[in-house]
């Protein structure tokens, strides 16, 4: 697979990537800043759903893994 910055395909993803962080930041300014929430609760909301969702993602897993196990007997 050869990628370079001429690869169309690349520099897409790039760009989607880099929005949805600039984005994604300007979610949490205008939180931050107009509304009045504190930054500290919106990092502690943001922590909690990254745990929860890295434990969905790994029960997920794990129940993929032990059908694939189960299908193998």
């Amino acid at each position: 697979m050869n990628l370079s910055w001429g690869d169309r395909r690349l520099r897409r993803r790039l760009r989607t990537l880099i929005l949805g962080v600039f984005a994604t930041g300007a979610l949490f300014w205008g939180a931050v800043d107009i509304v009045g929430v504190p930054a500290r609760n919106l990092l502690w909301l943001l922590l909690e759903s990254v745990l929860a969702l890295s434990l969905v993602i790994l029960a997920a897993g794990l129940a993929g893994w032990l059908l694939h196990r189960w299908r193998e007997r």
